[in-house]
């Protein structure tokens, strides 16, 4: 489902939405489907631009683009890697549940201990039980990786999942694919230095 709200849509229906999609539940999916297409008809109406997510891959030497969604059955990945034709790779990733859940690990991180046990715990189920087999559909080297986790991934930083990788994080796939470069005409920074150490320039 689209991670982003339609302008049109109130937040209260998109907040429901994104609560039965999470829950699969199928007819209260449904019931919202319905209420936000009366505001935005072209809702899941079509396939998600992801010209954006080729053009990335495609400007990154040895580089992919992996995109999850949460189903009932499991995690949805799809990868895209770079090369002379792209592949396109997509698989169902199963992995038993998480040991803490998002509040658990913010209220851990609360009071500024950025290595909880709750965050250390997670981290190591996300390592074993859904980036290692990420990186088994992966057939080539990774250097740039285009990031667009679910949930509770996105609360684990990318740089621990993903060691020696520059990553770039989105929360939607259909990340916008940029125009023609822009001719920048000459820049003067000016900066002022003030004669008296701290005071402030009016």
């Amino acid at each position: 489902a689209r991670s982003r709200r339609p302008p049109a849509v109130e937040l209260e229906t998109w907040v429901r939405w994104t609560t039965a999609v999470q829950g699969g539940e199928p007819v209260e999916i449904g019931r919202c489907l319905e209420l936000i297409r009366k505001r935005a008809p072209d809702f899941l109406s079509a396939s998600p631009d992801l010209r954006g997510v080729e053009q990335w891959v495609d400007t990154h030497d040895v580089s992919a683009a992996v995109i999850s969604v949460v189903t009932r059955k499991g995690l949805l990945t799809a990868v895209l890697e770079h090369g002379p034709q792209m592949k396109v790779m997509i698989a169902l990733i199963t992995a038993p549940p998480p040991p803490a859940t998002e509040p658990d690990i913010a209220a851990s991180m609360s009071n500024g201990t950025l290595w909880s046990p709750q965050y250390k715990a997670t981290l190591a189920w996300a390592q074993r039980c859904v980036i290692t087999p990420i990186k088994q559909l992966v057939t080539g080297e990774l250097r740039s990786l285009l990031w667009c986790p679910p949930g509770l991934l996105r609360i684990l930083s990318p740089a621990n999942l993903w060691p020696g990788v520059a990553v770039t994080n989105v929360i939607d796939p259909c990340v916008r694919a940029s125009g023609p470069e822009r001719a920048w005409g000459q820049i003067a920074l000016f900066v002022a230095d003030p004669d008296v150490e701290g005071q402030r320039i009016p």
